[in-house]
Formats: structure tokens, C-alpha cells, sequence
């Protein structure tokens, strides 16, 4: 029997990966349930972004909630096109953010893909990975 010990931020032994596991497949069921009938369309957000004072420093915290409720955002990168691409591990979707706050979501093809990294590349495309479909995908920016 193969035992697996993974560890966290501060060394501490976590000896229970099957929980790690159940958790991102209750985050992949949720999202397929909640998945709406306009699947493969983008999806402009309406959420109200939330701002708190930074305490003693000069700046505000804006957050912006994610349309897709446990889409997991991961990465994120600047796009050619002015605007701010990030990867939604949970949501099985690509996000856009403008400079003004108004987020789009696109849905993969491949469902179970969990994107994680992103990256613009010099074609003037946004290049990202799929962990969980072992692919590497391009979206174009509409730049």
C-alpha cells in the first residue's frame, strides 16, 4: 500500500489526499449544475465589486466577484487587447476582466479541463493549460 504524505505551507504533515480530491470534485459537480442553457457563450458579470481600505496605507481593495459561484480563479495575466485574462479551475471557464470592472467568462469545450496557467503569447493570443485535459489551449483577445 503506497502512502502519500503532502505538505503545507508551514511543513505540517497532511496525510488525507482523498480529501484534497473530494473537494475539487464537489466544486466540478457544483459547477456543472449550475452551468446555464447558453453554454459556450461569453457571459458579461453583473456583481458589485467591493472596496475596503488598505489601513494605514494610502490605496483601496476593490474585489470583484466571479459570475460562476466556486470557479476557483487561479491566474491571471495582462491580454494585448488592454484588458485582464485569468483562469476559473473550478468553473471550467476563461475570464476577462476590463480596467472598469466588467467581467466575461468563456467556457471551455473540454469539459473537467481545470484551467490553470495563462499567458499572452507574441501572436497576440492568450495561450493556458488545462490540467485536467492535458491540453494546451489559445483563445483570441478580439484585439
Amino acid at each position: 500500500m503506497t502512502s502519500y504524505h503532502l505538505t503545507r505551507n508551514r511543513g505540517v504533515p497532511f496525510r488525507h489526499p482523498l480529501i484534497l480530491v473530494l473537494l475539487l470534485a464537489l466544486a466540478g459537480l457544483s459547477s456543472a449544475c449550475s452551468a446555464s442553457s447558453n453554454a459556450g457563450q461569453s457571459q458579461p458579470s453583473r456583481s458589485t465589486p467591493i472596496s475596503t481600505s488598505t489601513q494605514g496605507h494610502k490605496g483601496m481593495i476593490t474585489e470583484f466577484p466571479t459570475p460562476t459561484s466556486l470557479s476557483f480563479p487561479k491566474f491571471i495575466t495582462a491580454g494585448p487587447d488592454g484588458n485582464l485574462w485569468f483562469t476559473e479551475y473550478g468553473g471550467n471557464k476563461l475570464g476577462c476582466i476590463t480596467p472598469g470592472g466588467t467581467i466575461t467568462e468563456f467556457p471551455l469545450p473540454t469539459s473537467k479541463s481545470y484551467p490553470v496557467g495563462i499567458a499572452a503569447g507574441p501572436d497576440g493570443n492568450l495561450w493556458f493549460t488545462e490540467f485536467g485535459g492535458f491540453k494546451i489551449g489559445r483563445i483570441t483577445s478580439g484585439k
